[in-house]
């Protein structure tokens, strides 16, 4: 499992961004905060939940390869901030090549 994230103050909105991942997984939670509970908050295009204490949190579904994850929050007086990550996605198994012994090798006393 990984964890990943980034914060700041993006156009007068706080936001703190982080995913959680297991390996190879194609769907993802991303999750943070936004300092103004009335704010609008998107991933990638897509309304995330907002919380009573300004927490949020939205499931993404990643694409093999890189992949940008764009946050975006809006209040109430028309600010909005952007924040975005890149992650990528690798579900190749890794490949593995025996070079020594050869197959067949005998090995002991000659």
């Amino acid at each position: 499992m990984g964890r990943f994230g980034s914060w700041g103050l993006i156009g007068g909105i706080w936001l703190a961004t982080g995913l959680t991942a297991f390996a190879g997984e194609k769907t993802i939670a991303v999750s943070g905060t936004v300092d103004d509970r009335q704010a609008t908050v998107s991933v990638n295009g897509v309304a995330a939940t907002v919380r009573e204490d300004g927490t949020w949190s939205a499931n993404i579904t990643l694409t093999e390869g890189q992949n940008t994850i764009r946050v975006s929050a809006k209040d109430q007086a028309g600010n909005s901030g952007e924040d975005s990550i890149t992650v990528t996605l690798d579900t190749a198994a890794p490949v593995v090549t025996i070079t020594s012994p050869t197959s067949g090798k005998v090995f002991g006393p000659e």
